[in-house]
């Protein structure tokens, strides 16, 4: 009995171990909250990796600076924290027609879906669900965005910082933080 107890702790520790290595090798934990938003670090390191090789390919490997990756780290992160904001207040705008109006913004692209795939993985390394999702979808929602605010005489870049300026924005890593209006390296 007093052995089972032992080897039931061992297991307990072990099992604990293997979930936490798990959990941090998927990026399943948050890196950032915009106003009670969590934005996962799987999310950042997929938006991060498209935005490197679409820089390698673009400036053909040559040129590109030594801290390029945390300086696409720290774009990335603010470009996120951006389409956050953005997708909250056209959510409070239009309601439930959010998904509808991305719909319709998005069927009057020309190219097929097969050539989408082909140019997004030639050029961001993902398939054409996956562009959408990180490209599409929140240029769509900029674009419904600043012609909506644009109808009430609003300047979509002076609302966009100040909105920035107010938003409650917690950076849970240590090289970078948030200055108010954007992220910085630290």
């Amino acid at each position: 009995m007093f052995n089972n107890k032992y080897y039931i702790i061992f297991l307990a520790i072990i099992a604990g171990g293997l979930s936490v290595y798990s959990v941090s090798v998927q990026g399943w934990y948050p890196i950032a909250v915009v106003n009670s938003n969590w934005i996962m670090t799987s999310s950042l390191q997929k938006h991060s990796a498209a935005a490197f090789k679409y820089y390698t390919r673009a400036l053909g490997g040559e040129g590109l600076p030594r801290n390029i990756d945390q300086e696409l780290r720290r774009a990335t992160l603010d470009k996120i924290i951006e389409n956050i904001l953005i997708h909250d207040e056209l959510e409070t705008r239009v309601g439930d027609q959010v998904d509808n109006l991305v719909a319709s913004k998005l069927y009057d692209l020309k190219m097929s879906d097969i050539e989408m795939d082909k140019a997004a993985l030639a050029l961001y390394g993902l398939n054409f669900l996956e562009f959408k999702e990180l490209v599409l979808i929140p240029q769509a929602q900029r674009e419904l965005l600043a012609t909506r605010l644009l109808v009430e005489d609003i300047d979509f870049e002076a609302w966009l910082e100040e909105v920035k300026s107010d938003s409650s924005v917690i950076i849970f890593t240590p090289r970078l933080r948030w200055s108010g209006s954007e992220v910085e390296i630290d």
